[in-house]
C-alpha cells in the first residue's frame, strides 16, 4: 500500500448532555494505492464508511480505477 496524507484538521461540535456533551473529530485525508486482500470486508467499508466520524459525513472511500 502506498499512501500520502494530504489534509489534516480538527472538527469540534456538541452533542446533547445525554450523548456526552462536547465532541471532537480528527479529520485526515489520504491518497494512494490500495491492495485489497478481503473483498467482502472492502465492500462493507466502501458501502458503510470507516470510523466513528461516518455519522458526520467522514470515513468515506472515494475510488478511482486505473487503466
Amino acid at each position: 500500500m502506498e499512501a500520502q496524507e494530504e489534509l489534516q484538521q480538527a472538527f469540534y461540535g456538541k452533542h446533547n448532555t445525554e450523548q456526552g456533551g462536547k465532541m471532537f473529530l480528527s479529520i485526515v485525508r489520504f491518497t494512494g494505492k490500495l491492495r485489497i486482500i478481503d473483498a467482502e470486508k472492502f465492500k462493507a467499508a466502501w458501502k458503510d464508511g470507516i470510523g466513528s466520524g461516518r455519522a458526520y459525513g467522514l470515513g468515506m472511500l472515494l475510488l478511482r480505477g486505473t487503466a
